[in-house]
């Protein structure tokens, strides 16, 4: 591995400065199919949190499941929609 001019190698000099993003998602179903519902919790690097959750009268475990952590990559990618089809 190649070093810095400090003698650290540079994908640690790299990593050190990356701040990182903390994702809690969680998705059920009363029966499958049934009505469900799908939560997340963002913790930033500042220790804000930031709450997501929804649901749906007809659904599976599966979808409730994908649901929130597809919600979540799109809230920390600034879109507010998923696209038509995608769950």
């Amino acid at each position: 591995m190649p070093k810095d001019t400090h003698g650290t190698d540079k994908k640690q000099a790299r990593s050190s400065h990356i701040k990182h993003i903390h994702c809690y998602t969680d998705g059920s179903s009363l029966g499958n199919p049934g009505p469900g519902g799908w939560a997340s919790i963002i913790v930033y690097p500042d220790g804000r949190e930031r709450v997501l959750h929804g649901g749906e009268t007809y659904t599976t475990n599966n979808r409730m499941e994908l649901l929130a952590a597809a919600r979540t990559v799109y809230s920390l990618l600034g879109v507010d929609e998923l696209p038509d089809g995608s769950m």
